[in-house]
């Protein structure tokens, strides 16, 4: 099982963030760390670092170049986009992996 992960800017200090980080992040942060201790490889490509036409998935990078990086993040489930938009909550990332929560 492997989730992957495009976003901007996924690592956030409190600097980087402002004043008060974004809770979706801070809870997806949690819940990725949660799913590695639990086996399952969640690969993150942060886009801030790298121009959005050097994505190797041809999929995400499709649905970026139609949509523009407002669909981001966008969550990869064994090589399918499962979501794109928002981060998933923890119930949604156990059902994909499928694990109890």
């Amino acid at each position: 099982m492997k989730i992957e992960v495009y976003e901007i800017s996924a690592a956030c200090g409190a600097d980087a963030c402002g004043p008060r980080p974004d809770p979706h992040l801070q809870s997806f942060d949690e819940d990725a760390r949660w799913l590695e201790s639990r086996g399952v490889s969640v690969e993150r490509h942060d886009l801030s670092r790298a121009h959005e036409s050097s994505v190797a998935d041809a999929a995400v990078r499709d649905r970026i170049a139609r949509r523009g990086l407002e669909c981001l993040p966008i969550v990869v489930v064994d090589g399918r986009i499962a979501s794109c938009g928002a981060y998933p909550v923890r119930a949604q990332l156990a059902r994909w992996a499928g694990i109890e929560d």
